[in-house]
């Protein structure tokens, strides 16, 4: 190496204009000075031999990067790699998302200091490809490292199959029974315990009024539940002189799907309207 542009062309001046801007500059002792000024002092720019001089103690360039998050999930999905640092001569370190052949905006230049990358990725399969552009004694150096992350969808649950129930009721006013059956239950649930199925039975006039009777379910996911006798007449009514009941059952599972999320997968509900007058009117 005895001349200027032998100099700049191991350093890479003509080889990455991306790293310089386009059209690539005139190698220039100003240039391949500014290059070297991270290992250099003022009175080795100045002259083109000590900078000759200087090439051959310059150490390795390495790269070493981890993905900090997994390798796969659903949106929003973020993203997050971790660079580390190094002693060596570097001109830039970015890391570049590309999905599909397309290559995103990147990060910003993190030289050879650690630098952490986050962002946010939309549904599709990502290489996330951290660049390392730099000059060792053995000249210009170009590395990569690549990351493949797979981001899908947040599709909503599919709705579960509700239990369904359905209510009879025996006897006079003043003490009637109501025969709950049902299926589409969790199968072989205990009558006691938190696995218990709960059969709901709300006052519609007063909707604080309510009532909870634990059963079990059988091998089929079946319930069959008979309630104390009851007396109509001293339930409150409306306005319409209506004594109101809703039944409904739950088992143990959460509905994915219900506003706010995760409540009670309730079954159907069943109501009785009964009066004085006219008795029940299901």
């Amino acid at each position: 190496m005895n001349t200027l542009r032998e100099l700049g062309e191991f350093v890479g001046i003509p080889q990455d204009s991306g790293e310089y801007g386009a059209p690539i500059p005139p190698i220039g002792l100003r240039l391949v000075s500014k290059l070297l000024a991270p290992v250099s002092t003022a009175e080795q720019r100045a002259s083109m031999r000590a900078m000759i001089s200087l090439i051959p103690t310059l150490p390795p360039v390495g790269l070493e990067a981890q993905l900090l998050s997994p390798g796969s999930g659903k949106e929003p999905y973020v993203v997050d790699i971790r660079v580390s640092s190094t002693t060596a001569l570097v001109i830039s370190t970015r890391v570049c998302p590309i999905l599909s052949g397309q290559e995103f905006p990147g990060s910003q230049n993190y030289g050879s200091k650690e630098g952490s990358y986050s962002t946010t990725l939309a549904p599709g399969q990502w290489d996330l490809l951290v660049k390392r552009a730099g000059i060792s004694a053995a000249g210009y150096t170009k590395l990569s490292k690549s990351f493949r992350v797979t981001v899908v969808r947040d599709e909503p649950l599919p709705p579960q199959s509700r239990p369904h129930i359905k209510v009879d009721h025996e006897g006079p006013a003043n003490a009637t029974r109501f025969v709950v059956t049902g299926s589409g239950f969790l199968l072989n649930q205990a009558a006691e315990g938190q696995y218990a199925i709960t059969v709901r039975i709300v006052n519609r006039p007063n909707v604080q009024d309510w009532l909870m009777i634990r059963t079990g379910s059988d091998a089929d996911g079946k319930i069959h539940l008979e309630t104390d006798a009851l007396d109509m007449g001293s339930l409150p009514r409306n306005a319409a002189d209506q004594a109101i009941l809703n039944f409904s059952a739950t088992d143990k599972r959460k509905d994915p799907n219900s506003t706010p999320a995760n409540e009670p997968l309730w079954s159907n509900t069943t109501t009785f309207t009964w009066t004085p007058s006219n008795g029940f009117n299901a």
